[in-house]
Parts: C-alpha cells; structure tokens; sequence
C-alpha cells in the first residue's frame, strides 16, 4: 500500500511532465476592409458623377406567365457606375 504523502509527492513530482506536450500557439490573421466614399481635401468634397441615363433593354418571352420582369438600373460599384441587368423573376 502506498503511503498517503507518497502517493502526493509521485503527483506533484509529475506534474510538470504532464504539460510538456501541450503548446498551444495562436496565429492572429489581420483583415482590412476598405470602401470608398468621397474624397475630402481641405473641405471640397469630390462626389461621384451623375447617374447615366437608364439604358434600353429588349425584353424577352417570360418563360411562363407567373413570372415578371424586374427593370435594370445602374448601381454604384464605389469607383464607377455599372449596369445591372433587367430579368425575369417567379
């Protein structure tokens, strides 16, 4: 039978090894988002060009008479206006 003070000498003398084989290393990745929006330069601010005119799109059959079309319109991309296509939707 093992004594009491033993048996908790042999636990602490062990302790140490029971951590050698655990490292845990943390890598931190950094994100960086970036949106455009005016230029400011000494309080003039440069705003986005005017909307150009709304094109003309050719609409095709629906393919069955539940659908509808949704109309194309120019959407604002932060650097340039561009063309989102009319479409036909359920």
């Amino acid at each position: 039978m093992v004594k009491p003070l033993t048996f908790i000498t042999m636990v602490v003398a062990t302790m140490p090894l029971l951590g050698t084989g655990c490292v845990v290393k943390r890598e931190h990745e950094i994100h960086t988002t970036t949106t455009r929006s005016p230029v400011v330069s000494h309080d003039i601010v440069v705003q986005r060009p005017p909307m150009p005119d709304p094109r003309v799109e050719i609409r095709t059959t629906p393919p069955s008479s539940e659908f509808r079309w949704v109309e194309g319109h120019w959407e604002w991309n932060g650097a340039d206006w561009e063309w989102s296509a009319g479409y036909w939707t359920p």
